[in-house]
């Protein structure tokens, strides 16, 4: 991965939810580091991005972040053990190596995030009821195409049960 290409991230703020002055700091230094952000601030980047209102907060004091590599793992852990307050503001790695989630990878206002195509999967296999507002939502912020659907269905997969419910939010 060419992590120069995350490493001006812009000094702006992005709008999402802060529950703490550390979030800023964290999201800038896990981007800095090639880790996007996943979950319901990634949503909230997205919709602020797009210009989308009612889109839900944040439910917790979490940032959620995607790693492929143990050691890539270690290194921001360590970073957050230095520099982050834990009663501040909880910080969540993903560790999949199953996929390449590169692709999905996108900067959106300098904040490094998963592209929706992605967040919709990873919503789908968890698939609980916030999940399934998040995907109404996810829906309305992005323009998924019908071909973007069907391909991160392809690469990532999904079982039937998941395609199912996909296709009655999509029908709702």
């Amino acid at each position: 991965m060419n992590l120069k290409k995350y490493t001006k991230v812009k000094a702006c703020r992005v709008a999402y939810s802060r529950y703490s002055d550390l979030d800023d700091k964290v999201i800038k230094k896990a981007t800095e580091m090639g880790l996007p952000l996943i979950g319901g601030t990634a949503l909230e980047v997205w919709a602020a991005a797009t210009g989308t209102e009612g889109v839900r907060k944040r439910s917790d004091n979490d940032l959620d972040f995607i790693v492929g590599s143990i050691s890539k793992s270690q290194e921001f852990s360590k970073w957050v053990k230095e520099n982050i307050d834990p009663e501040k503001v909880k910080v969540d790695l993903m560790l999949v190596r199953s996929h390449d989630f590169e692709p999905y990878k996108t900067l959106v206002d300098g904040v490094l995030v998963m592209k929706p195509e992605y967040l919709l999967w990873q919503k789908l296999t968890r698939g609980n009821d916030r999940d399934k507002k998040d995907i109404k939502w996810l829906l309305s912020i992005s323009d998924l195409s019908d071909e973007a659907i069907e391909q991160v269905i392809g690469e990532l997969g999904i079982t039937q049960e998941e395609y199912d419910m996909l296709v009655s939010i999509m029908e709702s």
